[in-house]
């Protein structure tokens, strides 16, 4: 949990975190994503989502993000990737 505070804490700082299921991972992020006090948003996809839609629903992420001045914690799982363009 340290290592993704810190790295979310530094300005500019970004982290691709790769974990398997069932280890508790997606709670240690959550967990310090509250910690570094930013916003955690899980992006769910579902089946049959267009890839505007897709596209859509980053282009919120990011304006909110923008328009509120407030760091984002952005969650994809990947299991819910339905293909290799939502990457």
């Amino acid at each position: 949990m340290l290592k993704i505070l810190r790295v979310i804490t530094t300005p500019g700082g970004h982290l691709v975190h790769v974990s398997m299921k069932g280890f508790g991972m997606t709670s240690v992020l959550k967990l310090a994503t509250f910690a570094a006090n930013q916003t955690f948003r899980e992006v769910d996809v579902c089946e049959g989502l267009p890839t505007e839609d897709w596209h859509l629903e980053l282009k919120k992420v990011i304006l909110t993000c923008g328009e509120e001045g407030k760091p984002l914690t952005l969650f994809l799982d990947q299991y819910k990737m339905l293909n290799d363009g939502m990457y």
